[in-house]
């Protein structure tokens, strides 16, 4: 049995169109710690990426409508994705912003932090990716540190799977010069 188009003809969600509740709290409940996350690595403070994590799942509702159970990861972490940089370029302007990622100081990536030691490496996450070129972090956070397998970390970010991966290795590689330059610092 066929299902209904949600699509308009121009490819556009129809008027009217929205996630069902059902489907969007099990993807609340699914996903919502992997966007929080995610936009905290991507330089959010802890407020941002609350507010932020909130207009993901407001557009995801409106944006997911169409999309395929399977895709849903990958349309949500391009809001995601979207979301940070629209903080970061400050066109968001109902949160408090921080300076561009580059100039802003670590920020703690976790709110469940509980042992010195697991904040001194939050913190020094914090600052590697600070450090590290937009592209080459967004694919490290992704595939890396978020275990997104290279076929969709290639689809969030709109590249090509031999572009993904050479990023990925460029990520890599970066990770370790910036580690071993601030532990050099020591």
């Amino acid at each position: 049995m066929a299902r209904a188009s949600v699509l308009a003809v121009d490819g556009r969600p129809k008027q009217g169109s929205v996630l069902p509740a059902a489907r969007l709290e099990r993807l609340f409940a699914e996903r919502h710690s992997l966007v929080w996350r995610t936009l905290r690595r991507l330089g959010l403070s802890p407020a941002e990426a609350a507010d932020s994590t909130r207009r993901v799942f407001v557009e995801a509702q409106k944006l997911l409508a169409p999309a395929l159970c399977g895709e849903e990861r990958v349309k949500l972490l391009q809001l995601v994705l979207r979301q940070a940089f629209s903080i970061e370029r400050g066109e968001v302007s109902e949160v408090r912003l921080r300076p561009p990622l580059a100039r802003r100081p670590p920020a703690r990536s976790g709110v469940f932090v509980r042992a010195p030691a697991d904040a001194a490496c939050v913190d020094l996450m914090d600052r590697v990716l600070s450090h590290m070129p937009r592209p080459e972090a967004t694919a490290f956070i992704l595939y890396e540190l978020e275990s997104i397998p290279l076929a969709e970390v290639a689809a969030v970010m709109t590249l090509d799977h031999d572009a993904a991966r050479r990023i990925v290795l460029a990520a890599r590689s970066e990770f370790k010069a910036i580690v071993a330059a601030l532990s050099a610092r020591r």
